[in-house]
């Protein structure tokens, strides 16, 4: 996946780990960052559909979260970017170009 690869390097990016038992959502490919905020604010104003979290996002894919206990703090940290199968080549390198981009200034 390219957003994984492009994500990697920084290191305070945090993936979700998919468990036995999760229900993977293949329309959006979520991560977590201190600066998501900033992240969908750019993100959008380049004409990307970046989301903040949906309360179940983080309960079906970070099982660790002690059950709940801080959810808004970390919704408020969750990105999702769109992973759709419609989606271009020219529309997934517009995104990756935007996110190094904001990545970097952020």
């Amino acid at each position: 996946m390219k957003y994984y690869e492009i994500l990697k390097p920084f290191i305070k990016i945090k993936f979700p780990e998919i468990v036995k038992e999760g229900k993977p959502n293949y329309f959006r490919f979520y991560f977590i960052s201190e600066n998501a905020p900033f992240l969908i604010k750019i993100l959008r104003q380049n004409g990307i559909d970046a989301r903040s979290s949906i309360a179940h996002v983080i309960i079906d894919y970070f099982p660790k979260t002690n059950k709940c206990v801080n959810l808004k703090r970390m919704a408020n940290k969750m990105v999702s970017l769109p992973i759709y199968p419609g989606l271009s080549n020219l529309n997934i390198n517009q995104i990756l170009q935007t996110l190094q981009l904001s990545l970097r200034k952020g």
